[in-house]
């Protein structure tokens, strides 16, 4: 999916650790934005965020902070931050997208935490796939890895979806 986007319109800080206190969430919002500084001082780091989510606004950019296995954020204060960082925004544009991905446990939590389940637009759900959903996800994940003579029929996909709910690992 992070392939699709053009760098020279969307900067994209991928966050696929999200086990941080507020200002390592931050530090590495930034870090993923390619700015390294160091900032030892809360509102330094706070500051610099908004200089470059504004730099990126004026450029044309988008900036989409895509947050995976949001189940991971336990701690409150983070929840918090995010919702502080989805304020950085102009009279008539928003500076930053979040997504988080995670899973279904994610949905409850970010309704736990109303402040910033106010700020959330479009919540979404995968469900499982069904048989012909596996079959065409296996058929082209071996595609994709470029399987020569490989044959995945119903049968195998029904197995499949018995045996994952209909549920893939990630990797």
């Amino acid at each position: 999916m992070i392939q699709e986007f053009d760098p020279a319109t969307t900067d994209i800080a991928l966050l696929t650790n999200p086990r941080w206190n507020p200002d390592e969430f931050l530090r590495e919002i930034l870090y993923q934005l390619s700015h390294e500084e160091c900032y030892s001082e809360r509102a330094q780091i706070v500051h610099r965020l908004h200089e470059v989510l504004y730099e990126n606004f004026a450029a044309g950019k988008n900036t989409l902070v895509l947050i995976d296995e949001g189940q991971l954020m336990q701690d409150p204060a983070v929840l918090e931050e995010l919702r502080l960082v989805l304020n950085y925004q102009l009279n008539d544009a928003f500076l930053v997208s979040l997504l988080i991905v995670g899973q279904s446990v994610l949905g409850q939590q970010i309704r736990d935490f109303p402040p910033l389940d106010q700020r959330v637009v479009t919540p979404g759900h995968l469900k499982p796939l069904s048989v012909e959903g596996v079959r065409e996800y296996v058929e082209h994940r071996l595609e994709v890895g470029r399987a020569q003579g490989a044959d995945f029929n119903r049968e195998c996909a029904r197995t499949g979806r018995s045996v994952l709910g209909g549920l893939f690992p990630a990797r």
